[in-house]
């Protein structure tokens, strides 16, 4: 399993968060833990930052 999932501990049920995300720098939490940064090379060969958002 290559890539980033999302462990619900309630249901145990394991999902892929986005498509094919394979970062290139260690994954940064918002010290809320309401934000998760994942960097990335685009598909130019760019390094990128996407933010993702979960409900609380």
């Amino acid at each position: 399993m290559n890539g980033i999932y999302i462990f619900d501990t309630v249901s145990g049920k394991v999902s892929p968060l986005g498509l094919s995300y394979f970062p290139v720098y260690p994954l940064s939490w918002s010290p809320s833990g309401a934000r998760l940064g994942i960097t990335v090379d685009d598909k130019e060969k760019l390094v990128v930052t996407h933010i993702v958002d979960f409900k609380q």
